[in-house]
Order: C-alpha cells, then sequence, then structure tokens
C-alpha cells in the first residue's frame, strides 16, 4: 500500500459489528483528516456583539450577492464578508467595515435572516471604541458632537434659509409663549444648510400654506437626527441626539411630527422610542401630503409634460415599507409621464449615502468601479426620463452630481418630490413603414402583452397587463378588422398582473393566459373558452417576487410546464406539471449568479431535443443560459 497516493489509507482484515462478521474488500479506509483550519477569531468577536449574533448564521447560499448595491460596482456582500471572517479577516480594521449602506436589500432575500442591519452598527461600535474611524468619517463625528449638524454649522444659521422669504413660519423657539400646532415640521439638515435643499424647504413651505396647515419649526433648537451616526457606530453621540430632540418635542404641544428626512423617519418611529420612552406620531412629508391629495390636486393646475421616474429611498421604503406616497403625489401632478426603473419599491438600488456613505465617497471609491448613484442615474436614462423625483434631502446633491460625472447633464435633470398609461399600435403599410399611431388610454400602467385570436373569428385580438395604485386588470382589446380595437373587457381585476404570456396549456388548440402577479407571489392561469371570455384563474405558487414567465416542456410528459424568474430571491424556479395537469410541488429553484432577474425565457439552445433556459440578470447586466443535461423529473 506504500505505493498508493494517500499515504494514510488502511485496511482492516477483520471488521466485526455488533459481533457480526462484514469482513469484506470494502474494510479500506481514510485516516481522519483534518479538512477545516479555519481561524475564527474574528467571527466569534462579530457574533459575540449584542446585534451581530445572526452573522454565524450565514450558510453560503450566495442570495445577498446579487441583490447587493455595493456589490453591483464592486466585490462585497455578506456572504463575502462572512467568507473573509472564516478565514480570519479582522472586519473591524478592515475598509468592508465601512462599505456597507445598510440598504436593508440582503436581509430581504436572506433564507436565513443575517441582519446586516444590526451586524454593522454593532461592529462600527467596536471600532469606534477602538478608535478604527476613517478620515472622512471622523470630521462628520466631529460636527455633529460640536454643532448639531454634519456641516459644521452654527445652530443659528439653522434658521437662514427663512431670510428674504416671505412665506409665513412660526420658528417655536423665538416664541415667549408658543401656542399649540397642528404639525411640527422637523426640517432636517440639508434642507436647512444645503442650498438646493433650501430651495426644498421653500417649496414645502408653500405647499403647507396652501394647504392651510397650522406648522411650526424647532429652529435653532433643532439638532441632527442622529441616525446615521447610529448606523456609523456612535451610539453615544445618537443618545445624547435623541434625547435632546426627544425633549423639543416634548416642549412644544402638537399633534403630529412631520419630517423632511427618511433617516429621520426612520429615526424617530423606530429608535427614539427606546432611548425616550415616548411614542411619536411622525409621517414623512410624502405621506402627510399624500392624506391631502384632493385638496393638493386642486393646486396643482400647471402641466408639466416631462417622463419622470422615482428613486425609492432605502429608508422610506425597504426598513418602513412605504412605496405608494411618493407615487401618489407624482401622479398627481398634470401632464406627468411617469415610468419607473427596473430596480423600484422593496426591489430599489440604494443612492449610497445610507450607512454613513454620505461622508465616505473617498474611501467608497476605492474599493469599486463607480458610485452607486452614478449606477442609478443610468438606469434612470436607460428607462427614458428626462426628470429623477427623488424624496430625500441626501439624494438631491448626491444625484445631481452623478448626473454631471456620467456626462448626462441636460440629459437627466433631479426634482424632489410612471408608467406608461397607453397601448399605441403602429400599423404597417407593407413597404416597411408605419402609419401614424393609434392610442388608446389604459388609465393604469401598461406592462406586457400578447396578441392573439380570442374569439376565434379571425381577427387579432390584444390582452394587456396593466396595474397602479388605484386599479389592475388584463384587459382584453377585440380587434375590429380595420386595425381598430373595441372598447375593453377587464379580467382578473385587482391581481396586479406585470408579466403576460400564451400558451395553449391543456392542450385544446386555444391559448390560454399566463400571468405573474405583483401581490402575493402568485401566478395564474386563465383557460380560454374560445369565445373571447376565460374561465375563473387558477392561481399556482411562484418564487420570491415573480417577474417573469416562460412555458415549455420541462419533462418527458405532454403537460406544458411554467419556469419563474424571481427578483427578489434571485432565482427562477420549474413549476412543472403532472399528468393529470396539476402542478407538482414542491418547484425546483435554480440560482441566478448573477442577481436580480427580470427576464426569463426558453428554447433548444444546443439542438439536443431538451427544452433549456435563458435568464437575464439586471444587476449584473448578463444573460445566463441553463442547459438541461437530462430530463427534468
Amino acid at each position: 500500500m506504500a505505493d498508493h497516493k494517500y499515504e494514510k489509507w488502511i485496511q482492516k482484515d477483520d471488521a466485526i459489528i455488533d459481533g457480526i462478521d462484514v469482513s469484506g474488500e470494502w474494510n479500506k479506509m481514510y485516516e481522519p483528516r483534518e479538512i477545516m483550519n479555519y481561524d475564527l477569531t474574528y467571527m466569534d468577536k462579530i457574533t459575540d456583539l449584542d446585534g451581530g449574533e445572526s452573522m454565524g448564521w450565514c450558510y453560503q447560499c450566495a442570495q445577498c450577492i446579487g441583490v447587493c448595491p455595493v456589490d453591483n460596482v464592486g466585490s462585497y456582500g455578506p456572504r463575502k464578508i462572512y467568507r473573509n471572517l472564516q478565514i480570519g479577516q479582522n472586519l473591524f480594521e478592515h475598509p468592508d467595515l465601512w462599505l456597507c449602506t445598510t440598504c436593508s436589500n440582503c436581509l430581504r432575500v436572506c433564507p436565513k435572516e443575517v441582519d446586516m442591519m444590526k451586524i454593522m452598527p454593532a461592529a462600527r461600535e467596536q471600532a469606534v471604541l477602538d478608535g478604527n474611524v476613517p478620515a472622512e468619517l471622523q470630521d462628520m463625528l466631529q460636527n455633529v458632537a460640536e454643532y448639531g449638524n454634519p456641516m459644521g454649522e452654527s445652530a443659528r444659521k439653522r434658521v437662514r434659509w427663512l431670510r428674504k422669504f416671505d412665506e409665513p413660519v412660526r420658528d417655536l423657539s423665538k416664541e415667549e409663549d408658543p401656542q399649540p400646532v397642528d404639525v411640527l415640521w422637523y426640517v432636517s439638515d440639508y434642507f436647512s444648510f444645503h442650498g438646493r435643499g433650501n430651495d426644498a424647504a421653500k417649496s414645502m413651505v408653500r405647499v403647507f400654506n396652501r394647504l392651510g396647515v397650522d406648522f411650526g419649526i424647532l429652529g435653532k433648537e433643532e439638532k441632527c437626527d442622529g441616525d446615521s451616526q447610529r448606523l456609523v457606530g456612535e451610539t453615544g453621540l445618537f443618545e445624547e441626539l435623541a434625547e435632546h430632540n426627544g425633549a423639543q418635542f416634548e416642549k412644544y404641544e402638537h399633534n403630529k411630527l412631520v419630517v423632511s428626512d427618511p433617516h429621520a423617519y426612520n429615526a424617530f418611529k423606530n429608535f427614539y422610542p427606546k432611548v425616550t420612552n415616548k411614542e411619536y406620531n411622525v409621517q414623512h412629508y410624502t405621506q402627510f401630503l399624500a392624506e391631502h391629495i384632493d385638496d393638493l390636486t386642486t393646486l396643482l393646475v400647471r402641466p408639466y409634460p416631462k417622463k419622470v421616474t422615482f428613486h425609492d429611498p432605502c429608508y422610506l421604503g425597504r426598513h418602513n415599507g412605504e412605496y405608494n406616497a411618493p407615487r401618489t403625489l407624482i401622479n398627481a401632478i398634470p401632464g406627468i409621464d411617469f415610468m419607473e426603473m427596473f430596480r423600484c419599491k422593496e426591489q430599489g438600488y440604494c443612492c449610497g449615502g445610507g450607512g454613513g456613505g454620505m461622508w465616505l465617497d473617498g474611501l467608497v471609491a476605492d474599493h469599486t468601479s463607480e458610485r452607486l448613484s452614478e449606477n442609478r442615474v443610468k438606469e434612470a436614462i436607460e428607462v427614458g426620463a428626462e426628470v429623477l423625483a427623488v424624496c430625500c434631502p441626501y439624494e438631491v446633491s448626491r444625484f445631481e452630481d452623478a448626473v454631471k460625472s456620467t456626462n448626462n447633464d441636460g440629459k437627466l435633470d433631479v426634482a424632489v418630490t410612471l408608467t406608461f398609461d397607453k397601448l399605441e399600435i403602429f400599423l404597417g403599410s407593407g413597404n416597411g413603414t408605419f402609419k401614424k399611431r393609434q392610442t388608446y388610454f389604459t388609465g393604469s400602467r401598461s406592462f406586457s402583452g400578447v396578441v392573439e385570436d380570442f374569439d376565434s373569428d379571425g381577427i387579432f385580438d390584444i390582452a394587456l397587463a396593466t396595474s397602479s395604485s388605484v386599479s389592475s386588470a388584463i384587459r382584453i382589446y377585440k380587434g375590429n378588422g380595420d386595425g381598430t380595437f373595441s372598447k375593453p373587457k377587464q379580467i382578473a381585476r385587482d391581481l396586479i398582473p406585470l408579466t403576460l404570456i400564451k400558451m395553449d396549456m391543456n392542450n385544446n388548440g386555444l391559448q390560454d393566459l399566463i400571468f405573474a402577479a405583483g401581490q402575493g407571489d402568485n401566478i395564474y392561469m386563465l383557460f380560454s373558452r374560445g369565445d373571447g371570455t376565460f374561465k375563473k384563474e387558477i392561481a399556482f405558487s411562484g418564487g420570491g417576487g415573480p417577474i417573469a414567465l416562460t412555458a415549455g416542456h420541462f419533462n418527458s410528459d405532454d403537460q406544458v410546464d411554467i419556469a419563474v424568474a424571481n427578483s427578489r430571491s434571485s432565482n427562477f424556479s420549474l413549476v412543472v406539471r403532472k399528468a393529470n395537469g396539476f402542478f407538482h410541488y414542491p418547484t425546483r429553484d435554480y440560482l441566478v449568479d448573477g442577481g436580480t432577474p427580470l427576464a426569463i425565457t426558453s428554447g433548444d439552445y444546443n439542438d439536443d431535443g431538451m427544452t433549456d433556459i435563458a435568464v437575464a440578470s439586471n444587476a449584473k447586466n448578463t444573460i445566463e443560459i441553463y442547459l438541461q443535461r437530462r430530463v427534468f423529473s
């Protein structure tokens, strides 16, 4: 045995188990070998922190990598942090500690609930205690500690934006006997001190006054909300700010606290109560104005004929679940042509300013190919937007700089706070040109459509998936035979259809409809009756955030199966059908390496007689081909 490549190969001549002789050729084995020799010192230090426990739960599934905004422009993500800790990296002294923007996109898809929103602040707090803080961040923290704001401005200058401003504003800090107000407005640092933010603050005052809102501000008594300082590990400073601002909220009688900044909203709603033992009736300004949309609409008389898209702030959206209020305001503006970016709402991309990123551009630049804000601006340009609307004070300057640095100045504007609501038909002339378009207003965003003779009259009809905040349906437009279409009939109401495909699912010669729904992570089938009507929809489970569909034969029977791309879970699922036509569960899931799939199709790409799958990934801008190696069971 000495010449065998495995020197620790051993063989027992006799093997007796429980009195039974099982000797034979299989008595060969390896002696115990060490296959893992990791230095877990710093992994243990992270998991021992209050808030760091979940770091040890990672099992390397890589779901987080596809949705991490920093990995999109560099090499990052919780999975990689876990692996580096596993092999002995000292995270407390490593730049990786400061690259996380705490956007919460990773937590959204993590099956183990590894919570970087707790891990990173906890680890950063230890780094702060050890004195391991980037110089850029030190300056900001010093300013906040001394002046109550990151700009290092005197508290008296907090109301400087009110000079030469004729609109009435009650500065409660200047009133000897301040009377109650209905709304206490927390203006925020950037609205108070930043020039571009000053314009937004003045606009807010005009809106308040036109709506007849009884409001007041804290003036010089207002200080930084402290949420970003908490996220970079300065827990003590955050608590001081919370105690100060909390005392001011108690000082002045009010019914509602309205804030300009999503970070302030997050702090006052979720973290101040832990310090002050007080609950606050707090709203972001978009939520407050959305409640007054009927009155506000009467004031919006000047059309704004622009193509507008909207960036969801992480701390208003994913952290606090508010997506509708800003869109309600935007869509109330006359003339707006609103369009969504590919990454929106719960799947929205981060601007890079959260988690201390607002003050770490230099450090981030050393470890990424571009700023997150630049990546986002390119996406806004890609969907054809002329205006990028935002509702976070941080984002105005970040995106305006990004517009310039990406050479898109003049192509895209950034505005502080889209949908195609049209079906357009271009009839061919037969010579390679098209006639003037015919436009049908749908009343909702048009996401996807298919063409088919649904009523068996020999004339093509159109099925269109439409959805908005007020209504959703599949609209069936019957063709008249002269290039025009009748008023649509609506089916599958209120199910929020996103992606629509057609396929004969029951082998009766009729094209049925299958669509992915934006609610409930469901897929729906609508069997055609052949007369332009459809049977009641049948629901079956998709994956996490089903966004695109394809149909084909993915096993050896004659039943048509479904493959669905899941944007939230960064995978695609095969939903195969049994011989009786019912779906087989559980589904078979396949991780999309590029992350955030947005499109999927199928075909025999290698001419072997089996159906393969192609998936387009938005996060990495790739197309991944999955070849069938055997017939799926």
